[in-house]
């Protein structure tokens, strides 16, 4: 089949292209809003994460990310949080009591959402579709026509490894791993805290754990502090501890490949996120098999657990979000993910078993619940059948 996206990114290589039996068009200069959203003067006029086609021909279907189609055609659209993603409701998941009321704007996309051309309405994970029902209990004309098309399916995933090669693993020393380009919003700082208190302790030495960071230091604005950032004196800190560890190395632009063979080189993969839509990172740790110590914030208590990794268990509000609305709460947040990092490090350190069992667990789960050859039939009957 010819599909069309709405546009080429990392989510739509991630979960749109994943099939050899397709054929992937790029339909992003096809698209009106991409012209206007480039444009100073009137870009603020117009939503994102829309698509109008100025032409489509030779496509069967069109498959989006996050972007609401206004065609004819017969469109899919996989979401990571909510629908339509506008700036009006976006960040009201993130308040210590969200709700949902009634807009005209809304509406009118969310009918869109409803006709028939419209195949599947994809959730990327529980947390994402219980978030759109909630919004859905705001607009019944529309309610029953999406959520009879609206689904979960997790991305897929491709194995990197085998239950042998993780049962050979030898953990001496403990290798940790951090994944995120967005250092400090992903629990990077968390990551280096940790492990300078377990050393400064002489609970663990230098020589028995090692700590890899694959990511961005430069980038220490968090989005879900909102108001209540970090200061420089913060980020200073980091660094000096970093520069003064000899068993903590920093890595910055390395490609995806370059990624999943470090990985494989490593025991554990960390997460420990203030906010995440998914945790992709996640899914690449748990297919070479390396458990992960995370959060449970969103998706995350869906994708890791503690038969197959460990979670840091945070206050979050009903949609699975730490609410930062005060810099104590930031601080009392930030103790508990540290604590609860450096109890799970040191229980990994004492118990090299578990972590092969959680290792071997976790490339089960992988298996079971992230098959690219389910993901690819079920994606196909939507384009097809429709649900």
């Amino acid at each position: 089949m010819k599909i069309g996206l709405t546009k080429f990114n990392y989510p739509e290589i991630r979960c749109v292209t994943t099939s050899q039996e397709n054929d992937y068009i790029n339909l992003k200069k096809y698209n009106i809003y991409y012209y206007f959203n480039n444009i100073p003067v009137i870009k603020n006029y117009f939503h994102r994460f829309l698509f109008k086609p100025i032409s489509v021909k030779n496509v069967d279907v069109i498959h989006s990310f996050n972007d609401i189609c206004l065609t004819n055609n017969k469109w899919v659209v996989t979401f990571e949080t909510m629908l339509p993603r506008f700036l009006d409701i976006l960040s009201n998941h993130k308040n210590l009591n969200p709700e949902y009321i009634y807009n005209d704007e809304i509406n009118k996309y969310l009918e869109v959402v409803a006709r028939d051309n419209c195949l599947g309405v994809i959730a990327l994970s529980k947390s994402a579709k219980k978030i759109q029902s909630d919004i859905l209990k705001a607009y019944p004309k529309v309610r029953d026509k999406i959520e009879k098309k609206m689904f979960v399916l997790y991305p897929p995933q491709k194995i990197y490894t085998t239950q042998h090669e993780i049962e050979e693993k030898v953990l001496k020393p403990l290798k940790l791993i951090f994944v995120g380009n967005d250092f400090y919003l992903k629990g990077g700082a968390e990551c280096i805290l940790a492990i300078n208190e377990l050393l400064e302790e002489g609970i663990i030495s230098e020589n028995e754990i090692m700590l890899t960071v694959v990511g961005i230091l430069n980038r220490t604005h968090n989005y879900s502090f909102g108001i209540y950032q970090d200061d420089s004196d913060f980020s200073k800190n980091i660094n000096t501890i970093i520069m003064n560890r000899k068993n903590i190395k920093i890595y910055s632009n390395v490609d995806n490949n370059k990624v999943i063979e470090m990985i494989r080189e490593h025991h554990i993969g960390l997460l420990p996120t203030w906010a995440d839509t998914f945790g992709y990172s996640v899914l690449e740790f748990q297919a070479c098999g390396c458990p992960v110590i995370s959060t449970d914030v969103r998706a995350l208590s869906e994708i890791n657990n503690n038969d197959i990794g460990w979670l840091i268990n945070v206050d979050k509000n009903k949609y699975g979000e730490i609410v930062v609305d005060s810099y104590s709460k930031k601080d009392l947040c930030r103790r508990t993910i540290i604590d609860q990092l450096k109890k799970h490090i040191l229980s990994a350190y004492e118990n090299p078993n578990v972590v092969i069992n959680k290792g071997v667990e976790s490339l089960n789960r992988i298996k079971k619940e992230h098959s690219i050859d389910y993901y690819n039939d079920k994606i196909k009957s939507v384009y097809t059948i429709g649900i």
